[in-house]
């Protein structure tokens, strides 16, 4: 047999990126190696280069392995010693280039480019050479664990020269291995981003660094933003539901929606990210891309229902504290994640609400009633109210809501001077001046608008007592009523309502339905659905 020869590796010629390491003066003799940032921009102003980073290490300490190497060559160092100031630099090309074009360019021995590899691996892949890229970049401020562990001077970010955001890029690469324990693709890193980050293909698509990124997966980005909506955008705590209505078609409700939605988002300058409009031509969500405020303009009743598909669908989406929910779209899904629902419309508010309760006139006329608990339930679901005109417009908040009355009636906050109509067509041109004073006419509107917020925000009245003594509170949670407790809870209801019920009677204002729930605890002797406003009356006898 014959000898078996071993193959030896040499350095790679070419590559992708290049890692150069280079001093001013030699570090040994001392004689001067008539390089500085000029090599560099020289270098760099090459087309081939398509990304670089550099950094001048002016303050790196001898290291025990350096003292150690030093030594052998009869040169006595000692780690308390400063290293000659030195040069690191990060290349890239966009295909394989030599090492002696690269040490050409910068006026360097070739000993002095490496080629960093992949895993061992050369010529390096193109997702190997992004990954090593990275690393050697996050190398040159020492800021990485490894180098601390080597007690390596820490050196400024702003120190870094580079044509793209280093930073950014080195931190995204490292989480991605933490997260993921792997590298991703360029496609793979942007649907992870898009699906669980919330990151917006429109937001890639006005970003000249990341339109060819959105043009070669449109189509799978747009889709996962759509799945984002639905299972990983957080919801709302309280939503919040406003109804604007005016008498004259031009009386400025859709301007005041808009002054409205800017003023309670004023971080947020573009519309389109701020509020996304159903109505006109627009009867659906179909387009919404997470905006906090939907604008419902020139809305009816029956068409509210028609888009959410039903009554309880509708009361549902409205909810002052929604649940996460699909709502239909062409072709799929998604799930509204606003904070703020805008109405506006000419129909004065009790006959838009009585709508949307399902009450309604037959095709002779006549008038069908809704119930009380259906009124309720809308009503409820809209805090405040504004009746607008051209100059002016009042602030009506819910008596429910702020626990001064019925949820079904609505007392006048303030009444607001706004000019609108006139402040946008005579100063159309002055573009500043009008936002000051759209600002100025909507600001008692935020300070309800904070109101009512304070109002829905869960409570807590028992803050100041212990878990255990809130449960000693309650210690008859999930016990039984005895006969006896049931009889007696029965009569003081009807005294309750029969007091009531003679105050109606003598002040002649009764309500129309004070009747029939009498006449109706008298024959069921039971609780029925009106129970929930013992509360209320209780109050108004006093």
């Amino acid at each position: 047999m014959g000898k078996k020869v071993l193959k030896t590796v040499s350095s790679p010629k070419s590559g992708r990126v290049f890692n150069i390491v280079q001093y001013e003066v030699n570090p040994i003799t001392g004689a001067n190696l008539n390089f500085g940032v000029q090599n560099i921009l020289d270098c760099i102003s090459h087309k081939s280069i398509t990304r670089y980073a550099y950094i001048r290490h002016d303050d790196d300490h001898y290291s025990e392995i350096d003292c150690e190497e030093l030594k052998e060559k009869g040169i006595i160092k000692t780690i308390n010693d400063i290293k000659p100031p030195h040069w690191h630099i990060v290349l890239e090309v966009p295909n394989k280039c030599k090492v002696s074009l690269i040490a050409k360019w910068l006026s360097v021995p070739e000993n002095q480019v490496e080629i960093p590899n992949d895993r061992g691996k050369t010529p390096i892949h193109s997702k190997g050479a992004e990954r090593v890229f990275l690393e050697c970049v996050g190398y040159l401020t020492h800021a990485d664990i490894r180098q601390q562990a080597l007690d390596k001077t820490i050196y400024p970010d702003d120190r870094v020269i580079a044509n793209f955001d280093w930073k950014i890029e080195v931190e995204s690469a490292a989480l991605i291995r933490t997260k993921y324990g792997k590298e991703l693709t360029e496609k793979q890193w942007y649907r992870n981003e898009v699906l669980t980050n919330g990151l917006r293909p429109k937001d890639m698509a006005k970003n000249p660094l990341l339109t060819t990124a959105y043009t070669n997966d449109w189509m799978m980005l747009d889709k996962l933003r759509v799945k984002y909506l639905r299972i990983f955008a957080p919801m709302p705590t309280t939503r919040f539901n406003y109804y604007i209505f005016g008498d004259q078609g031009r009386s400025g409700k859709g301007l005041l929606s808009r002054a409205f939605a800017r003023s309670l988002y004023p971080e947020i300058d573009d519309d389109d990210d701020l509020f996304f409009s159903v109505g006109g031509k627009n009867v659906s969500f179909d387009g919404y891309d997470g905006q906090p405020v939907i604008i419902w303009n020139d809305i009816r009743p029956f068409q509210l229902i028609e888009i959410f598909g039903d009554r309880g669908n509708m009361l549902d989406s409205l909810d002052i504290h929604p649940v996460r929910k699909d709502e239909h779209i062409k072709f799929g899904k998604l799930c509204l994640v606003n904070t703020v629902n805008i109405f506006n419309a000419v129909i004065p508010y009790h006959e838009f609400f009585d709508g949307l309760a399902g009450e309604y006139k037959d095709k002779n006329g006549l008038l069908i009633r809704s119930e009380l608990s259906q009124k309720e339930q809308v009503y409820g679901r809209f805090p405040m109210i504004f009746p607008i005109s051209a100059d002016d417009f009042s602030i009506m908040i819910n008596k429910g809501i702020m626990q001064r009355g019925a949820f079904t009636e609505y007392y006048e906050h303030k009444r607001v001077i706004s000019h609108l109509k006139k402040v946008h067509e005579t100063l159309s041109a002055r573009e500043e001046i009008v936002k000051q004073l759209d600002a100025r006419a909507v600001a008692p509107m935020i300070e309800a608008h904070n109101e009512i917020k304070q109002a829905t925000t869960k409570r807590d009245d028992y803050e100041n007592m212990t878990d255990d003594e809130i449960l000693a509170e309650f210690s008859d949670v999930g016990t039984f009523l005895t006969l006896d407790d049931m009889k007696k809870e029965y009569s003081d209801y009807v005294e309750l309502w029969k007091v009531v019920y003679s105050k109606e009677l003598e002040s002649g204002k009764k309500h129309m339905y004070m009747m029939p729930i009498f006449d109706d605890w008298v024959k069921y002797g039971m609780p029925n659905t009106y129970d929930k406003k013992m509360g209320f009356y209780r109050k108004k006898i006093k």
